[in-house]
């Protein structure tokens, strides 16, 4: 026989299962969701619209040829910013599907800005043409 026990938003049994809900507001009533696929669909309602706002501008910058290496910067910190909220609000609700779709999407944008930006700043190197005497 299992036992729930109900302590903030998070109920534990004497088993091993462990259920998180996540809690929205539908017509000012708290609702917690314990399906992982509806809380898959939720926060991807919530979080990535703006989040992909953003990768589209990055996807155009690194098209771009004639850029500034200024805004290499400035995209990584919005991934940063983004990541943190990531962290921070829905990592813990999220499937590990998506989680793991979502560092590997932040880890290739932000590899892809570093070489474009280590590009532009890397200074070709002097050839000597041997001993000047």
């Amino acid at each position: 026989m299992y036992i729930l026990e109900r302590k903030y938003h998070r109920y534990k049994t004497d088993s091993i299962l462990d259920l998180i809900g996540y809690e929205i507001k539908i017509n000012r009533n708290k609702v917690y969701l314990y399906n992982q696929e509806l809380i898959d669909l939720i926060i991807k309602d919530k979080f990535y619209p703006d989040y992909h706002k953003v990768v589209k501008q990055i996807l155009i910058y690194l098209e771009d040829d004639d850029s500034d290496n200024e805004d290499a910067t400035l995209y990584l910190e919005e991934l940063f910013k983004y990541y943190d909220i990531y962290i921070n609000k829905y990592e813990k609700y999220l499937s590990t599907k998506e989680k793991n779709r979502f560092m590997r999407e932040l880890r290739s944008l932000t590899n892809e800005l570093k070489k474009k930006s280590y590009k532009k700043t890397k200074k070709p190197e002097t050839i000597s043409k041997g001993r000047h005497k």
